[in-house]
């Protein structure tokens, strides 16, 4: 086995490692291309909850599910402007709060924060991870307190 093949097996369980680390994470991740209208290639369970889906498969299958497809369109210029100024470098990273309109109809408010990363082909993506903040943005516009 020469040098190459080593750092070959080390890279996919190093991948197969943080699959695993987003898959338990009590918050929504999704991974999805940077490009006009972002493809999605990975969410973990919790995102596929908030998100309104019922399997991943749904989601994943084709990779042709576009992230702005799922934003409220009364809150989508705003994000896409968020992630055009950390794409070229004017901020730091990409937060928004958005309305997600679910696969299951449900209209949820998310609060996420934005990275790139690196996919396991080499290419760079968008990683988003998000909190589900529908409860709270409910207490504050009925104006009860949180």
């Amino acid at each position: 086995m020469d040098g190459s093949e080593n750092r070959a097996d080390v890279r996919d369980a190093m991948y197969e490692s943080l699959r695993d680390l987003y898959s338990a994470l009590p918050c929504g991740s999704i991974w999805y291309t940077i490009e006009e209208n972002p493809k999605i290639r990975y969410c973990n369970k919790k995102a596929l909850a908030v998100l309104g889906f019922s399997d991943r498969t749904a989601v994943i299958s084709g990779g042709e599910l576009e992230w702005y497809s799922l934003i409220d369109p009364r809150d989508r210029e705003a994000v896409k402007n968020a992630h055009r100024s950390y794409l070229k470098g004017k901020k730091e990273d990409a937060e928004y709060t958005c309305r997600i309109l679910g696969a299951d109809g449900v209209i949820r408010w998310i609060s996420a924060g934005v990275k790139k990363t690196w996919a396991e082909n080499g290419s760079i993506m968008m990683q988003a991870l998000f909190l589900d903040v529908t409860q709270q943005k409910s207490s504050v516009s009925t104006g009860a307190e949180l």
